[in-house]
């Protein structure tokens, strides 16, 4: 490179069109940014960008570029390259937006997520699962301020339409497991709790067990609303799954609220029924392990 710096080049082979393709490609491959700054230096000196070739070689090359300053550059610069490149000089793929969701997650600037979702939907990655998986996850991991659990939220509202429509299209659709609870959880924490229990009905629809940690939280939001009836039915969800946590979920309802006799027993009968469909789940197990022998 230091021999090529600021030179500029005619065309002299058919093949020379994937030099900056394969120079790139060898930047990413050694992680180092300072060479991949001289090559992209070099493809803007002259004309010398005629010589990265068809929208397919562009992209590639671009792709490369961008996620190398992804995982290396300081963030704001990263910022900086992604307006200047996405979208007038290429349309990024997901992966190239999930490496900057990421480098936003090592600088702690989360906050940007909700723009990027917008733009992903312009770049046509709606219905990317793995983009919105990854969204959803940043989102929910952590407890954040407010104002930012209100942004969090209405993204994660968006991102719901979107598995909505895919319900309508297709004839076998498909909720993913982590996007579920990560909905709820960004409902809860933004004060939409109606919209958050809604969710737990596509719980049962689609079949999906909701993690301990989302139950939880739901048992603290019934808690903080003082309701013991939003309280067992979280229970009654617990049960219906057979879940270990039931037996402590019924626990927090009793420490937590003020219960009638009536619903006393209502959670005996749950956790009777959870205790027993584990017992059934360890029978058939140990009896196939018996026929195996």
């Amino acid at each position: 490179m230091n021999e090529l710096m600021g030179k500029k080049f005619s065309p002299q082979d058919p093949d020379d069109d994937m030099f900056f393709q394969s120079a790139m490609r060898v930047c990413s491959s050694l992680k180092d940014l300072e060479l991949a700054y001289q090559v992209h230096g070099l493809l803007n000196t002259g004309d010398n960008w005629k010589f990265i070739g068809p929208s397919h070689r562009r992209n590639f090359y671009y792709s490369k570029f961008f996620s190398l300053l992804c995982l290396m550059e300081q963030i704001d610069v990263t910022l900086k390259w992604y307006k200047d490149l996405i979208p007038s000089v290429f349309f990024p793929h997901s992966q190239a937006l999930i490496d900057l969701l990421r480098a936003l997650d090592v600088a702690n600037r989360l906050e940007v997520i909700p723009q990027i979702w917008k733009d992903s939907k312009e770049y046509g990655h709606t219905f990317r699962s793995n983009l919105k998986e990854e969204i959803l996850m940043l989102m929910a991991r952590d407890q954040h301020p407010p104002e930012l659990q209100v942004a969090f939220a209405d993204c994660a509202a968006d991102i719901k339409s979107t598995y909505e429509s895919q319900d309508a299209r297709q004839t076998a659709p498909d909720w993913p497991t982590g996007s579920l609870n990560c909905i709820a959880v960004l409902f809860l924490r933004a004060g939409r709790a109606q919209e958050a229990w809604k969710m737990l009905g596509l719980f049962k629809k689609h079949n999906k067990i909701p993690r301990n940690e989302l139950l939880n939280e739901f048992m603290d939001n019934a808690k903080a609303s003082n309701s013991p009836a939003q309280a067992i039915e979280i229970v009654r969800l617990a049960s219906a799954f057979s879940l270990p946590v039931c037996e402590g979920l019924a626990q927090r309802v009793m420490t937590d609220f003020a219960i009638s006799q009536e619903q006393k027993e209502a959670l005996g009968h749950l956790t009777a029924s959870a205790s027993d469909s584990d017992s059934d789940s360890s029978s058939d197990s140990d009896g196939d392990i018996n026929e195996g022998k």
